[in-house]
Order: structure tokens, then sequence, then C-alpha cells
């Protein structure tokens, strides 16, 4: 069938195009709707001409519309007019009228509590103060009437022996008056101890001064033996309280009560715990930066300011075993009673000093 093209009425020769707008058949020559005046196109035009014009609004013109509508929605009445003009001091003065009115409530509630608000101050303070009282150390001095001489075994260079002279009054007063505990109080059953207590209470048996003078006269013997206020005079203290004889009558009773340094070297013995503290001192004493390691396994060795490449579990501090003769930075695989730690100790840091070095 030859078809003819419904513009120029020539036959077709190849194949006819359908226009899809009204539907005639036409030649190569007007197959396009503007090359033969469609009629269709300009109906289908009319017809999507709104949906169009919604199409190529840009987006911004539709947000300053919505802007421009929400404006004159919020500006309806006198009262919105002054608040969108005025809100940020609007909001300023409502604050300053709630902080005033909180004041005047809690004025109007002391005045009528007054008694019972006092009471409440004046208990709180009493029991605060008997916390200090019974926390801290005692600060007189106790007399040096009774002497008792001293001698320790110390096996490093030209070091040999440690000749103290002790005091039986200074004993007791460690024994009966320094405070062998931490006292805290709680005001209802929800409260807990102190964030910190254990520094706080292992702090307590390094700030007595009444064992300065043997303390003093421990680090003059050392520096005067050894020749040095360095790390000779750091290893041959480790030496000397590692020497000093564990105390199995107070780990086999389990005894919960922590020996004052002084009380080490006048008894002669202590556990770990015990002793870490007598080298803590001595080596705050002679300068260097100190900590202590306290582990879960109810055991604590003293770590001494090392270089970090060096140090022990990454901390700047180097490892003292106190209760038995080990070098410094080893950590014994088995400890006194056949324990072994598993745990990573809490390191509380006691002083900032030298860095050892070997």
């Amino acid at each position: 069938m030859t078809e003819k093209c419904s513009y120029c009425k020539r036959k077709i020769i190849n194949l006819p195009f359908r226009c899809k707008f009204c539907g005639d058949y036409f030649c190569s020559c007007h197959r396009l709707p503007e090359d033969h005046n469609c009629d269709g196109l300009n109906k289908y035009k009319n017809n999507n001409i709104k949906r169009w014009q919604k199409a190529i609004i840009p987006e911004k013109e539709k947000l300053i519309r919505q802007e421009i509508s929400n404006f004159e929605f919020s500006s309806k009445t006198k009262l919105k007019r002054f608040w969108y003009k005025n809100k940020r001091w609007m909001k300023k003065l409502f604050f300053w009228i709630i902080v005033l009115l909180i004041i005047y409530i809690s004025f109007q509630y002391y005045q009528n509590n007054k008694e019972k608000t006092d009471n409440y101050i004046e208990n709180t303070w009493n029991k605060t103060s008997s916390y200090v009282k019974e926390a801290m150390p005692l600060t007189y001095k106790p007399q040096h009437n009774t002497p008792v001489n001293k001698t320790y075994q110390v096996y490093y260079g030209g070091l040999n022996k440690i000749e103290l002279i002790l005091y039986k009054e200074v004993y007791d007063y460690f024994i009966h008056d320094a405070s062998h505990e931490y006292v805290y109080y709680v005001y209802n059953d929800y409260e807990v101890a102190p964030i910190g207590w254990e520094i706080d209470y292992w702090k307590m048996f390094l700030s007595n001064e009444n064992d300065e003078y043997v303390i003093k006269d421990i680090i003059t013997q050392t520096k005067f033996y050894t020749k040095s206020d360095g790390d000779k005079a750091v290893q041959a203290i480790v030496k000397f309280v590692q020497q000093i004889p564990y105390d199995w009558e107070s780990l086999n009773t389990n005894s919960q009560y922590v020996q004052y340094p002084y009380e080490t070297l006048y008894l002669n013995k202590g556990v770990c715990s015990e002793k870490a503290l007598l080298m803590a001192k001595l080596l705050n004493e002679l300068g260097y930066g100190v900590a202590l390691f306290v582990y879960q396994e109810d055991h604590m060795a003293v770590g001494i300011d090392c270089p970090y490449d060096k140090s022990n579990y990454q901390s700047g501090y180097c490892f003292i075993e106190p209760s038995d003769v080990y070098p410094i930075g080893l950590i014994p695989t088995e400890y006194v009673g056949g324990v072994r730690l598993v745990s990573t100790p809490q390191i509380i840091q006691i002083s900032q000093g030298k860095s050892y070095s070997k």
C-alpha cells in the first residue's frame, strides 16, 4: 500500500513517518511536528502548560515564596510581629525572670526552714571535720628518750651495713597514734567510697614526718659508702630493703594491718606492701620519681622513673620487687607464697624526680 504525505500530498517512497501528536503520516521532509504545522502539538502544549510551569520554577524561588508565606502568617497579629522582631531580647528577659523566681523561692524556703537547714549544715561540717581528723596523720612529735640501736646487713659494693638509732616512743606513736585506716562518711545507702581513695590511703603512710630523721640517715650513709647520689645509690637502697626479712607470720594470719616504714625498720620485717612503702619513701628522699604498683592479687611493688622504652607496662616506670632480691626492671614469674600476677597493676604516682638510667 502506497501512502501519501498528509502535508505535501506526494507519494511516500520509503517508509512513512507517523506523528505521535496528530496521528497522520508524513514524508521524511515533513515528519517533524514543526514542519507540517501540527495541530496536535499545539493542543498538547495547551493541555500541559501548567505542569511544565511548575517543573521549571527554580528551587530557590520556591524557598523565597515559602519564607514570604511564613512571614505573612506569623505577622497576622501585633503580638506575633513584636515577638518576631524582638525574640532575642525576649528570651533573655524570660531567662532572668526564671532565675530571679528561683532565687526568691529558695530564699522563702530558707526563711521558713531556717532552723532545720542550719542544723543540717552544722552536722555535715562536724562529720567532715572528724573525717579530716581521723584520716590524716597526727602532727605532734613524740619524744626521743629510749634509743634502740639497729644494724642491717647490706651486701652491695662498699656498703656492708647500715646502723640506725630508733626510738621506742616513736615506734609506739606509729602503733597507737598514727592513723592506719582511711575513714570516710556516707549519708545514705546509695553513696560509695570517694573516687581515688586508694591513692590517699597509701600516700598517708608516706606523708608522716616523724620518721624523716631516720630516712635521711639511711640516705646519708648510702651516699657516703657508695660515693654516689645517683643510680649506684638507688641499687644500694633497693638491696637494703629487699634484704629485710619477709614477715611470714603476718602473711599466714592474713593480717590487714599495714605498717608504717618506721615500724618496718624497728621490727626488721614486713610484707610486700610494707617493704614497698619503705623503699618508695627512701627513693623519693633520694630525689627520684617514684610510683607504687598495686595488683589485684594483693601484691605491691615499686616503680622508679626510667626511660619509656625500658619501662614496664609502658608506664614510664621500671618495676622493682621489694619482697626478695631481684634486679630492677625484672618482673618475677612467681612471688612469695607461690603467687602469680596476671592482672595489670594500678599505678599510683608518689613523686616526680630524677630518672633511673641503668
